[in-house]
């Protein structure tokens, strides 16, 4: 390669370091607006009930049971054609066809087994999940205008109106406000830190005075929590500290700097 060309080698990727620059500068700069808007929506925000919540084993447990159990009502599905196989083997048995007698018999046990033992099979799954995972959480503020969701280690919260939320579920221990039928906000209510259930519940009586506010009072779990969340020594702890996108902007600013700085310094010494 002969010196002109590494001289337009170089001169193309210091081009492509400056857009790639002004890219990342142009997204924090948008992010900072976005934070702002978002600071200034919420300012004046003051909570009636805030709850600490905690995605322990309890918590999405008693979650992906209520959703699996109640929610998508997959049991209905399984039932159906639980109920169809049993009239297949009947028919079976009466045709004296014996061998689909006992196929269409098995399908409906292994139906029956499958639906019994969904809880099961979640609480070997969540102990597979926390595994190597710590417990994670979130805040959940409301009132009668809004709801805030903040995340751990988040700069801003999520902002949601009451009008965004389809449906509210309350069982035993939790409320579920539903974006989707999939994306529940999870309150839990034996960690309230701000207001109480009696307030939290005449919230959500108030915003959906006719439908969409179900309440079930017993408890859906039959199998009893035993797991135990492993605990994580203060020597061992990683204290996380998360930039803002104006502070992101101004890191990036100074390493562009130095950079620059950097490649003056290698054309002078040539």
């Amino acid at each position: 390669m002969s010196e002109k060309d590494k001289v337009t080698k170089k001169v193309e990727e210091e081009k492509k370091e400056e857009v790639k620059a002004e890219v990342e500068l142009t997204s924090a700069e948008e992010r900072i607006k976005e934070e702002e808007q978002i600071r200034a929506r919420v300012s004046d925000f003051k909570p009636l009930v805030k709850s600490d919540t905690k995605f322990d084993f309890k918590t999405l447990k008693y979650a992906n049971l209520y959703l699996s159990m109640y929610k998508r009502k997959s049991w209905v599905l399984s039932l159906v054609i639980a109920i169809a196989a049993l009239g297949m083997a009947v028919y079976s048995a009466i045709a004296s066809q014996w061998a689909f007698f006992v196929i269409f018999l098995l399908f409906v046990a292994v139906i029956a087994y499958q639906a019994l033992t969904v809880e099961k099979k979640i609480d070997q799954e969540l102990v597979k999940y926390f595994k190597n995972r710590a417990v994670g959480g979130q805040e959940v503020a409301l009132n009668k205008e809004m709801i805030l969701v903040e995340n751990k280690n988040s700069t801003i919260p999520f902002v949601y109106e009451w009008n965004d939320i389809k449906s509210a579920d309350e069982i035993k221990d939790f409320v579920y406000l539903f974006l989707s039928a999939q994306a529940p906000i999870i309150i839990d209510k034996e960690r309230l830190i701000v207001g109480d259930v009696a307030l939290l519940q005449s919230i959500l009586k108030e915003k959906f005075p006719e439908k969409g506010y179900k309440v079930m009072e017993k408890d859906i779990a039959k199998r009893k929590i035993t797991f135990e969340h492993a605990k994580v020594e203060e020597e061992d702890k990683v204290e996380i500290v998360k930039l803002s996108a104006e502070e992101e902007a101004q890191v990036k600013k100074e390493q562009d700097q130095k950079v620059a700085e950097k490649i003056k310094d290698e054309e002078g010494k040539k």
